[in-house]
């Protein structure tokens, strides 16, 4: 993991220094929708969620090493607008790591980015993105299905979402961004969320589906947490799954509830596996760097996995 996070580093400072951007790709006209990569592993995903990263990779490497398990999928967060870390999410894919972009509307009324109003920085991100050697897999706002985001249900309808939804993919297609893995990620469904179906764009617009959920008492289960979504999946599409966020609060139940998420996943075919390592606050505390128990459960739980 050192030497690729020193990769890593090395191309955040060729462009520092040089201002070089990726080639541009010739743009080709999409009039119906392409078929979008699909990630390739010789294994299932086991990855990470690390605050600080991009661009200190410090905690990532700490926990790859505190659990003994090396990444083959990584996470970053950003909002429309700010600045691609290109140099990162191409070193991760050189050193074949799954990078998975979560892309944020934010403020950015979603009805702005359905009629083209953000082309332009849609554009950038994609031309960039089509220079990568691999599969990127790029997540357009997350957990839409919950009340918590500016993009959520209850600040946004379903149609809208679907149509910037398509919109963001027509225009990564256009330039060249052929390779992008399109990740369509709810919050497991829960007492706060909305019905999912109405928010899908449609086998043709989605490569995987992703799901965010967590352990938030001792008593969860992968089957309390997880099962009910599966179900209601499983009703409109066979799109491959990939846990995009989980975790474990603390209690003396977290080590058996790991090596339970492994293996619900396992018998369910979940394709990969993201722990979300943040402390965020009381009652989401998913942090397991000082926890040996929690530790030792993950990379014993991630080798059967695997």
């Amino acid at each position: 993991m050192r030497q690729r996070l020193a990769v890593i580093a090395t191309g955040l400072a060729f462009v520092a220094l040089t201002g070089c951007s990726a080639s541009r790709p010739p743009t080709h006209p999409v009039s119906t929708p392409l078929p979008s990569a699909l990630p390739t592993a010789a294994a299932p995903y086991v990855g990470f969620s690390v605050p600080g990263f991009p661009p200190n990779p410090d905690h990532l490497v700490t926990l790859e090493n505190a659990t003994g398990v090396q990444a083959t999928a990584v996470s970053l967060y950003m909002s429309l607008g700010k600045k691609l870390d290109f140099a990162v999410v191409s070193s991760l894919r050189s050193s074949g790591v799954l990078p998975v972009v979560e892309i944020d509307s934010d403020t950015i009324p979603l009805r702005n980015i359905a009629t083209g109003a953000e082309d332009t920085v849609l554009r950038y991100y994609a031309r960039q993105i089509a220079s990568v050697h691999g599969t990127v897999a790029i997540d357009f706002d997350h957990e839409f299905n919950g009340p918590w985001f500016g993009w959520g249900f209850n600040h946004e309808p379903a149609a809208t979402f679907v149509a910037a939804w398509r919109h963001v993919v027509t225009i990564f297609r256009q330039n060249g961004a052929t390779n992008v893995a399109w990740l369509w990620n709810p919050n497991v469904s829960g007492s706060s969320t909305t019905a999912i179906r109405p928010w899908y764009p449609g086998n043709s617009w989605v490569t995987m589906m992703g799901l965010d959920g967590y352990f938030y008492t001792p008593k969860a289960t992968f089957s309390t947490v997880f099962g009910p979504t599966l179900t209601q999946i499983d009703a409109f599409t066979h799109r491959p799954i990939l846990i995009v966020e989980t975790g474990a609060n603390p209690s003396a139940s977290r080590p058996a509830q790991i090596r339970d998420l492994f293996e619900g996943a396992r018998k369910a075919g979940i394709v990969g596996i993201i722990w979300f390592d943040y402390h965020k606050y009381v009652g989401h505390n998913w942090f397991i760097d000082n926890d040996p128990a929690a530790l030792a459960a993950f990379r014993q739980a991630a080798d059967a996995y695997k």
